[in-house]
């Protein structure tokens, strides 16, 4: 059962029956049973998991034993909470440079060893950058940070692309 909102299953969970295992165990043994859910649930918001274990003994009647078990569950952070990208072209016929700047959002969890991915259309090509490793293939194109700027704290942005590319305070 997903854990964290009062009012039911919390949104983006799905609905879980009770499992049963059936299993045996030998009079004085012991065992462990592992179960394993299958995918991620990208929109569940639960905080928790509450499994409960029921053990029956065949010629009882009823539960003769039962276990739970809580488990927090701790949501990873993912875009487009953490950073925000702009991208600034100055055009001429035939060419352009830009500038792209990357800025860490966070109120306090820095950035490190950033890499941003984007699509160039057409025949776009990349021929050198500042302030980052880039590498294309096709139209897909790869910009990774610097030793130098690996690092972008909270409330910081750090720009790449022509030749004014910083780190620097918002």
């Amino acid at each position: 059962m997903f854990t964290g909102d009062p009012d039911g299953p919390p949104p983006g969970c799905p609905v879980m029956d009770p499992i049963t295992i059936p299993y045996s165990i030998a009079p004085g043994g012991t065992a462990t049973l592992t179960q394993q859910e299958g995918d991620t649930i990208q929109d569940c918001q639960a905080s928790g998991l509450k499994s409960t274990a029921n053990v029956n003994v065949n010629g009882v009647t009823g539960t003769v034993a039962t276990a739970t078990a809580s488990l927090s569950i701790v949501q990873p952070i993912s875009p487009p909470y953490f950073c925000h990208v702009t991208y600034s072209p100055n055009q001429w016929a035939g060419g352009f440079t830009a500038n792209v700047t990357i800025n860490n959002t966070m109120s306090s969890t820095a950035i490190n060893n950033w890499t941003l991915t984007f699509i160039f259309p057409g025949d776009q090509k990349i021929t050198n950058a500042w302030n980052a490793t880039v590498s294309q293939s096709g139209e897909n194109v790869s910009a990774t940070n610097e030793s130098y700027n690996a690092t972008i704290p909270a409330g910081w942005l750090v720009t790449i692309g022509d030749h004014t590319g910083t780190l620097s305070k918002i």
